[in-house]
């Protein structure tokens, strides 16, 4: 009961931590906005093409297509059988999810109970899931190196990044020493995932294929608004952007990805005012996105409503 009491206290104050990071990282972002030139940011705004926000709009949804894919190759290894279409309206219904609930892991939990419609495992649904984000921040992990080479081409961004990466690091120093242990418990507990390589590189393949779908989509809209930006630049800011946002200290990495990305482009010599207009319109983007979640959350209400209670 005890043991109870203080898990129930510590998810508590990581609740409090998320919600009072994502207030402080919007407040810092949209006094950004106030002490910029408006007339400038609405200029910007009007150098967009509706076409190329068409564009990138299309390619966030083969993105997820795409992860889609990867979550159901991973399935397969698990021997969990559920129509693609399935899964892709559950992986949509996790991302509508995910804008209302502390950091992306409340729409994982509801994928995970919506899954356990197809898996009565509920240990191995939940794996596949725990393994499907794995898999994706392996992938994002080894574009790194991009990210660095963007850092150490230029000294000045460099010298002004020492800030951020002191505070990424410390900030999950912490949160590796909790993945070693939790990490090598589930490793011991499914073992059966890395009995097979070949599938599992193949779906870290997939992963890339999305990323890079993802970063051309940034790249036209930075285009667009007048960036002389490489794509690799973006690759590594947006590689960047992604690890931040896995800090403990946001909701959904509201404001905080924001703020990173406005930061990071300005570092790099691009006007704030594009470089917010960046921020917010890849934001948007997402949101509109995810918002097709809504559709299949009916049909899933009345289940997750008997499933809650009765989940261990």
């Amino acid at each position: 009961m005890q043991n109870n009491n203080l898990l129930e206290k510590e998810s508590n104050i990581k609740t409090i931590i998320k919600w009072s990071g994502t207030l402080l990282t919007l407040f810092l972002f949209f006094y950004l906005l106030q002490k910029q030139n408006w007339e400038t940011i609405t200029a910007t705004f009007q150098l967009l093409s509706v076409r190329i926000i068409f564009a990138a709009w299309l390619l966030t949804i083969v993105r997820i297509i795409t992860n889609s894919f990867r979550w159901q190759f991973l399935l397969r290894i698990a021997e969990i059988k559920i129509p693609f279409f399935e899964s892709l309206k559950l992986v949509f219904l996790g991302m509508f999810i995910s804008n209302f609930l502390p950091s992306t892991i409340g729409g994982d939990g509801i994928r995970f109970l919506a899954l356990t419609k197809f898996e009565k495992d509920n240990s191995l649904a939940l794996s596949s899931i725990i393994f499907d984000r794995l898999v994706n921040v392996v992938a994002v992990l080894s574009l790194l190196p991009v990210t660095l080479f963007v850092y150490y081409e230029n000294s000045l961004f460099v010298y002004d990044m020492k800030v951020i990466e002191a505070l990424f690091f410390s900030g999950l120093s912490d949160k590796f020493k909790t993945w070693k242990i939790s990490g090598r418990n589930w490793i011991n507990k499914n073992k059966f995932w890395f009995q097979h390589p070949k599938a599992l590189l193949s779906s870290i393949s997939i992963s890339w294929i999305g990323l890079f779908i993802y970063f051309f989509g940034i790249w036209l809209i930075a285009r667009n608004l007048g960036m002389s930006i490489k794509y690799y630049q973006v690759m590594g800011i947006a590689v960047f952007a992604y690890l931040i946002t896995l800090l403990p200290i946001s909701i959904n990495g509201y404001g905080l990805r924001e703020v990173t990305i406005t930061t990071l482009y300005t570092f790099l010599g691009y006007p704030i005012e594009a470089a917010i207009s960046l921020a917010v319109i890849t934001r948007l983007i997402y949101l509109s996105t995810s918002l097709i979640g809504a559709l299949w959350l009916p049909e899933n209400l009345s289940y997750l409503g008997k499933k809650i209670p009765n989940i261990k």
